[in-house]
């Protein structure tokens, strides 16, 4: 179970990390196709975007807030997080994995169970 988890995690991580890399390809082609054409730009196309990514486009196109602040100042970023109250994550999604040996008991006795009763019919059909 150790070297399964620990297969998913390298997973999970390699997967993060693919998306990150590919979603800044994708910033950089929609900078581009901004400062090509701003007239022409499909705002639609931002919608595939995640918060970093929106960040990312922002710095890609040198657009700062006024004065210099934080972009997106009062967002969830800037809302202090409680420690009671930590984020589950994938943590409430997890489920413990069933036991093999339990699994095949209750096949087998179920398969049992039929062969029983199939056996029962039989025996009223012909007997």
């Amino acid at each position: 179970m150790v070297e399964r988890r620990g297969a998913f995690e390298r997973a999970a991580k390699l997967a993060s990390t693919e998306r990150r890399e590919g979603e800044q390809d994708l910033v950089q082609r929609l900078a581009d196709d901004f400062r090509q054409d701003p007239g022409a730009f499909d705002p639609r196309r931002l919608s595939y975007l995640s918060t970093l990514g929106w960040v990312d486009l922002l710095k890609t196109l040198e657009i700062s807030p006024a004065g210099g602040k934080r972009p997106f100042l009062g967002g969830l970023a800037d809302n202090p997080q409680s420690d009671q109250w930590p984020a589950s994550g994938w943590a409430s999604l997890r489920r413990p994995e069933r036991s093999a040996w339990l699994a095949g008991v209750a096949s087998g006795t179920g398969f049992g169970i039929v062969v029983l009763f199939f056996a029962f019919l039989v025996s009223l059909a012909f007997g």
